[in-house]
């Protein structure tokens, strides 16, 4: 079959496949040498204009599903299997919102990592979400179905659920703060160290 009956045809505006061709791929031949692989460039038009310049856009138009249809998406893969996507998702109570899903598979209402609204945005976690600072796994703050872990990943929530679990502090505040108060956990113990230094432990440990 010769590329024009393939792409079905060009106008000035249009590369288009044939309906009856699977799968239709933009590739370019592999590179056997010791060397990095040439990178793709898409690249929208430009504008010259003197003082009001602007480039366009790079547009993905996904269909409308309808019935019983799926969200069609951006799927990222690697070596051939998809490792997330991007596409609008209406499981989450908030009608048709974009949202990135960070594994395979069917939506779901907990297969979803960032979702978002013009008002509402969410992140979201199956199982474990955590916030790390300089690299850490979790280390400053970390959720999971039990409560919340602050300033560890595994801070013991004394088997309760729906709980805060404080770690004990590095290194315990010996300034004032100035705009508050400092709430922090001593050898076990809540305590609260106020703008004019009073250090109070209301939880014993």
């Amino acid at each position: 079959m010769s590329l024009f009956e393939r792409l079905g045809g060009f106008t000035a505006a249009t590369m288009q496949w044939a309906a009856n061709v699977t799968a239709p791929t933009l590739t370019q031949i592999t590179q056997s040498a010791n060397i990095k692989g040439a990178d793709l460039t898409i690249t929208p038009q430009q504008s010259t204009h003197a003082t009001d310049q602007g480039g366009g856009n790079v547009v993905m138009n996904f269909q409308t599903p309808a019935g019983a249809g799926a969200e069609a998406g951006l799927l990222f893969q690697r070596g051939g299997s998809t490792i997330g996507y991007w596409a609008m998702n209406n499981t989450i109570g908030l009608g048709p919102v974009p949202a990135y899903f960070a594994i395979s598979g069917a939506q779901s209402a907990t297969n979803w990592f960032l979702a978002g609204a013009a008002s509402q945005n969410f992140v979201n976690a199956g199982i474990e979400l955590g916030f790390g600072i300089a690299g850490s796994l979790g280390g400053t703050m970390d959720m999971d179905a039990n409560g919340i872990h602050v300033f560890a990943r595994a801070q013991g929530l004394g088997s309760g659920v729906g709980v805060i679990g404080i770690k004990n502090a590095t290194t315990n505040p010996s300034t004032n703060p100035s705009l508050g108060g400092v709430l922090y956990a001593n050898s076990g113990a809540g305590t609260w160290r106020g703008s004019g230094g009073t250090t109070t432990a209301f939880g014993p440990a």
